[in-house]
């Protein structure tokens, strides 16, 4: 076999073993259901497995509408194809990044710092 062949057949496995990953670990992480619908609810924030102290959490609703429980207003868009849902102030003075790493928890990027996040 020419070195030529031998890369392309190493790539051709390598894709291959890739694909299969993916679809496990979409399967794995409840996939079943589109992230639109497993992203609603209300989700608390935590410092390591402890709720945080000030109790904040956030609560998405269907339709692209939610609220922090200090009040603010925010809006949420999942874009399609993509694992990640982006949160923004309603007055549009920032905004935040959601990502699931399962059905009942997840991290939310905001200025920078990751935060952990648990279902309720």
């Amino acid at each position: 076999m020419s070195p030529s062949a031998t890369m392309q057949h190493v790539i051709q496995r390598l894709s291959t073993a890739l694909s299969v990953g993916v679809m496990l670990g979409m399967l794995l992480s409840g996939c079943d259901q589109p992230l639109s619908e497993r992203v609603t609810g209300t989700w608390d924030f935590h410092e390591g497995e402890a709720l945080r102290e000030d109790g904040m959490s956030m609560t998405l609703e269907p339709g692209g509408t939610g609220s922090l429980s200090s009040g603010d207003a925010l809006a949420w868009m999942q874009y399609p194809n993509m694992t990640y849902v982006t949160i923004t102030f309603a007055d549009g003075s920032g905004n935040m990044t959601m990502r699931l790493t399962s059905d009942r928890e997840g991290t939310l990027r905001i200025a920078g710092v990751l935060q952990a996040l648990k279902r309720r």
